[in-house]
């Protein structure tokens, strides 16, 4: 069964809920061929409660739907066949797992609507995904077709990692940082 998971965002950030209900719809495309996926709705890990609303739209959808924030966020991402978000710093997360040799199927898709880019243009000066931009994680522009990127991600057909990986993972994620923060001393990478 692919687990396709959902980081919510606050209603404040502006877009969100419009990217939110695409997504939905993408994935009731699937549902209505493939029952044998789930999803899980999360709350971003600085606002866990962030996505209720959105989990409670998912069950109206009669999709197999979880609703889950007592996990750690890093044992949902490597449970994760899929993950998608408008912003969050769970993409950075799943990407950083996806390429030390996790059986992750998929690149991180990022929402990103019209309404969505003129409220981080306003509040972060800048609506890019630097991931995203190295090619570690694939926009869904307002116009794209969500249906067909999240099929992709679920065949595994978006993993396909640059060559420079490892040296783009560094410059994004300080794996120093990561493992205090985890309390971990040191873990071993396991090659792909």
């Amino acid at each position: 069964q692919s687990l396709i998971t959902f980081v919510a965002q606050t209603d404040l950030m502006q877009g969100h809920n419009e990217g939110f209900e695409k997504f939905l719809r993408g994935v009731q495309e699937i549902w209505r061929t493939n029952k044998n996926l789930k999803l899980l709705v999360r709350g971003h890990p600085g606002a866990p409660n962030a996505g209720i609303d959105c989990y409670h739209k998912a069950l109206e959808t009669g999709i197999d739907c979880l609703w889950n924030i007592d996990t750690p966020i890093v044992e949902v991402l490597a449970a994760s066949d899929v993950l998608v978000s408008c912003s969050s710093s769970a993409l950075t997360d799943y990407v950083w797992l996806s390429s030390t040799g996790t059986k992750l199927n998929a690149k991180p898709i990022f929402l990103v609507g019209n309404a969505l880019k003129k409220w981080l243009l306003a509040t972060q000066k800048t609506w890019s995904q630097e991931i995203v931009e190295q090619g570690l994680g694939i926009y869904c522009f307002e116009n794209d077709d969500i249906t067909t990127l999240l099929i992709n991600a679920i065949s595994g057909t978006t993993k396909n990692l640059p060559e420079d990986k490892d040296r783009l993972k560094s410059q994004l994620v300080n794996k120093h940082t990561v493992l205090k923060a985890l309390e971990i001393d040191s873990v071993e990478i396991v090659g792909n």
